[in-house]
């Protein structure tokens, strides 16, 4: 520890040291569940439940409502589709 140091600044690099330590702990934790998960998402009956759009699949949507009628007044003539 150099002398020159004040007590708050010596204070200050062991509380940064905790942190950082927590932090390279917590990103590691965070890159391995990733992984888990990711892995898990492959197999096919672990994919069926943890998703939600794995069940939707396949299933067809109900039909819009639509009532024929287009309309193309934004268009100017020349420039639009009509």
């Amino acid at each position: 520890m150099d002398a020159k140091r004040e007590p708050y600044e010596e204070l200050f690099i062991l509380f940064s040291q905790k942190v950082e330590k927590y932090l390279k702990i917590s990103i590691v934790v965070l890159a391995v569940g990733l992984l888990l998960m990711q892995l898990l998402l492959q197999h096919p009956v672990a994919r069926f439940r943890l998703t939600r759009v794995e069940k939707l699949e396949g299933v067809k949507a109900e039909p819009a409502v639509w009532s024929g009628k287009i309309d193309l007044s934004f268009c100017i003539e020349g420039q639009g589709v009509v």
